[in-house]
């Protein structure tokens, strides 16, 4: 049974060095950022001294707060917003299948990253048929 993905406003993707994507919800949609700001990123890189420093997780430790949820490995973290808390276990397994297929790479570029994402969220596919009906018309 697939994971209801509804639940979650936006992922945010970590590498331990800094920033690497943000999947945003625009409907039943999933929208990519990958590119940032010098500004965007330096913001990022306290948001992540601040979440190891409160956290100080070990490699595969997942940890639920009020709205998020967060999968920490070897080189990436995982942080899903959800709408519905009553989600976080499915979501958490989701993003713990996320990091442990991204931590099988030393780096990877924000692109693949996205694919490895997108792939596991089946949202590749959304997009793919999105990218579809533009061509059509």
């Amino acid at each position: 049974m697939a994971t209801d993905l509804s639940c979650i406003d936006y992922l945010v993707i970590f590498s331990y060095g800094g920033l690497q994507a943000i999947l945003r919800r625009k409907g039943k949609k999933l929208r990519v950022i990958s590119n940032f700001t010098n500004h965007e990123l330096a913001e990022s890189m306290q948001v992540l001294a601040s979440l190891l420093q409160r956290f100080q997780p070990t490699p595969g430790e997942t940890k639920v707060g009020k709205e998020h949820v967060y999968c920490f490995g070897e080189r990436y973290i995982c942080i899903a917003k959800l709408r519905d808390m009553s989600k976080a276990e499915s979501i958490l397994g989701l993003l713990s299948r996320i990091v442990a297929e991204l931590d099988k790479y030393e780096t990877l570029p924000a692109g693949d990253i996205v694919s490895i994402v997108e792939g596991i969220l089946g949202a590749g596919e959304e997009r793919k048929e999105e990218k579809e009906e533009k061509r059509e018309e």
